[in-house]
């Protein structure tokens, strides 16, 4: 069964300044836990089809790589990811929508094995995504 999760924040800036940060996935690892580098594999500017290579930490000192590409993308509204390796497809969506404060920023993660490992790790996984997921966007709201 795949692993969904959602999760939303309040980010006291302007949807622009929040989405400029998501957009630059240079920055990834600045506030995403697990990844250590982003390569753009094209040049240009961000659209849909933009192709990316994700560098993951998996378990100290092992680093994985996943493949993938920008999925969504509406500038200030949504960005979204798709990738994948030889245990997942992970899809990680977020939308930003103005609020009182500044910027509620929604954000979905959809997780599909497609390993027996992978399946195995699931009930991991849907343990500790909580937790990694609101210290990542705390980092994130800090950065903004």
């Amino acid at each position: 069964m795949p692993v969904h999760f959602e999760y939303a924040i309040e980010i006291p800036k302007a949807p622009a300044l929040v989405f400029a940060v998501l957009d630059d996935v240079a920055r990834t690892p600045e506030w995403f836990t697990r990844c250590t580098h982003v390569e753009k594999l094209e040049p240009g500017a961000n659209s849909v089809g933009t192709r990316l290579r994700y560098t993951v930490r998996q378990r100290e000192p092992m680093t994985g790589t996943m493949e993938g590409s920008i999925a969504a993308y509406a500038r200030d509204e949504h960005i979204a990811f798709r990738l994948s390796d030889k245990m997942f497809d992970v899809t990680i969506d977020f939308k930003l929508t103005v609020s009182g404060s500044g910027t509620r920023l929604a954000h979905q993660l959809d997780i599909v094995s497609h390993s027996l490992v992978g399946r195995l790790v699931q009930p991991l996984i849907r343990r500790v995504l909580p937790k990694q997921v609101a210290v990542d966007l705390a980092k994130l709201r800090d950065l903004v």
